[in-house]
């Protein structure tokens, strides 16, 4: 009777019951019984072990990015191998619930922990839903774009208003959803209101045969790549690479000058294509709106500017000139051009000048009445 057992830390060697040998191991490693053969024809009949024959720990992941409002996302994980009952704990939030929702962008971390105690642990990146503009023969629905251009070429497009900055990793995704039409997708510098595919630096191509192709410049780079429904095709940036992925797998990397603003860049082929929702990890800058009340040419009434912001991630700060202030909307003005940066919690920013004058005050009225 040969035995070999792990009693704690230590491994045990037996004959008979009789120890014959003994080291010193790390107990907490997973251990399974293993075994070779030196000769054809070998025979070993009917070992046993004490312990189960399990899968290993595993999650399987979906998710939605934040295509509408601000904390729409979503993550939904279904648990395999190793013994239920399982035990969650996300991070950040510390919620230990299977799935989370409600969520805004950014980066979240599952451990699980079956009956065993053996864990397992994903990270998943929720993104931000593209805002276009710069359309070109195409029109928004959503996030989404429909191509309305009646030529069967890559002439037809749009640009985002999300922008990477400089020296800023992230990274843009498209899930296939639609097999009739050829789009392609992917980041160029800023800006970029060309809608051609010659002008897409870094580009996945779905074609409907099947294959994706990767594009830059209008090159064809490789063209062996297959997909089917629900593939994730993603391009990041990340330091001084640009990054191609397929399911998390790694297809190609290229060098990248890491000091330049990034956008989504899209161009389209057919009639009538449409290309879904697609992520990004990196948001828009603010957008600003504004009111003016002008200055009575007797100067009883001061000037205002009342601002709307809308787009970027608040909190905002605000820089104003001349006068330096701070506040968002300012008061007791006189005529002058004033300029505001507005800059959000990433570090983003929009810019505006705006001009405050004096009512125009009317006379030799001929007809007309002043409301």
């Amino acid at each position: 009777d040969l035995r070999i057992e792990r009693i704690g830390n230590v491994i045990y060697y037996k004959k008979d019951g009789t120890v014959l040998r003994q080291i010193t191991v790390d107990g907490s490693i997973q251990l399974n019984a293993a075994l070779s053969f030196r000769k054809l024809g070998t025979k070993l009949e009917a070992p046993t072990v004490s312990f189960g024959a399990e899968e290993p720990l595993n999650l399987t992941v979906t998710w939605n990015h934040v295509f509408q409002g601000t904390q729409t996302g979503s993550i939904d994980v279904t648990p395999s191998g190793g013994e239920a009952p399982y035990i969650y704990l996300w991070s950040p939030g510390g919620e230990i619930t299977e799935d989370i929702s409600s969520l805004a962008p950014g980066i979240y971390t599952i451990t699980i922990t079956d009956a065993n105690t053996d864990t397992y642990q994903k990270t998943i990146s929720i993104g931000y839903g593209v805002e276009w503009t710069d359309l070109v023969g195409v029109d928004t629905v959503g996030n989404s774009l429909n191509k309305i251009g009646t030529l069967s070429s890559f002439i037809d497009g749009a640009a985002s208003k999300n922008i990477l900055k400089k020296n800023e990793d992230g990274w843009v995704e498209y899930k296939v959803l639609e097999t009739n039409k050829i789009k392609i997708f992917g980041l160029s510098a800023y800006p970029n209101t060309s809608a051609t595919i010659s002008t897409i630096e870094y580009g996945y191509q779905i074609r409907t045969d099947g294959k994706v192709f990767i594009y830059e410049l209008g090159n064809i780079i490789l063209q062996t790549i297959e997909y089917t429904l629900g593939d994730v095709l993603k391009i990041e940036r990340s330091d001084s690479f640009i990054n191609y992925y397929q399911n998390g797998e790694l297809k190609r990397q290229v060098a990248t000058d890491a000091n330049r603003k990034l956008i989504v860049d899209v161009s389209m082929h057919g009639l009538a294509g449409k290309l879904e929702e697609i992520a990004t990890s990196f948001p828009t800058p603010p957008s600003i709106a504004f009111s003016v009340t002008q200055v009575s040419v007797d100067h009883s009434v001061l000037g205002t500017v009342d601002l709307t912001i809308t787009q970027g991630t608040p909190p905002y700060s605000y820089q104003w000139l001349p006068g330096g202030m701070v506040t968002e909307d300012l008061s007791g003005l006189t005529p002058e051009s004033y300029s505001v940066v507005v800059t959000d919690a990433t570090g983003r920013t929009g810019e505006r000048t705006i001009g405050v004058g004096y009512d125009v005050v009317w006379k030799n009225l001929v007809n007309t009445t002043i409301t």
